[in-house]
């Protein structure tokens, strides 16, 4: 009876893992890569620019480092999670690299919420002004030419 009940906890694992794995791989990844590309191009094309304002360089290297944290670690860590998972069935939870893994996952994800928090802070409020050097150069250079 208790093998069955582990096997049914183990199962329910995989599969929640699985779910969350097919989550980060198609709902998350490729919206943010959208979010990257618009997020350039509307500052390249207004008068924002892309390196004018500190608000918009500090968005623009939270939204590039919470990507690439997403491609070069989350996505190892589910997978080693979803292999555990099937491998030891609920048992896995006991496994310290098990638990390793799970909770690196969870601080990922807390920190990449603080980050989106933050983006979301940061438009709002466009704090810090213009990068120095960075507007008069510009606007000396549209008076020579307007």
């Amino acid at each position: 009876m208790v093998h069955e009940e582990c096997a049914e906890n183990g199962e329910q694992l995989f599969y929640t893992l699985s779910s969350m794995h097919i989550v980060d791989e198609t709902l998350l990844k490729y919206p943010a890569l959208a979010a990257l590309i618009s997020g350039v191009l509307l500052s390249v094309w207004t008068n924002w620019g892309l390196t004018k304002y500190y608000w918009v360089l500090i968005k623009l290297i939270l939204t590039v480092g919470i990507i690439l944290f997403a491609i070069f670690f989350v996505s190892r860590w589910f997978s080693f999670l979803l292999s555990a998972a099937e491998q030891w069935g609920y048992a896995a939870f006991r496994r310290d690299a098990f638990q390793s893994v799970w909770m690196s996952n969870m601080l990922g994800g807390a920190v990449n919420l603080a980050a989106l928090l933050l983006m979301t802070l940061i438009t709002y409020f466009k704090p810090f002004g213009k990068i120095k050097g960075r507007g008069r150069k510009e606007s000396k250079g549209n008076r020579r030419t307007g």
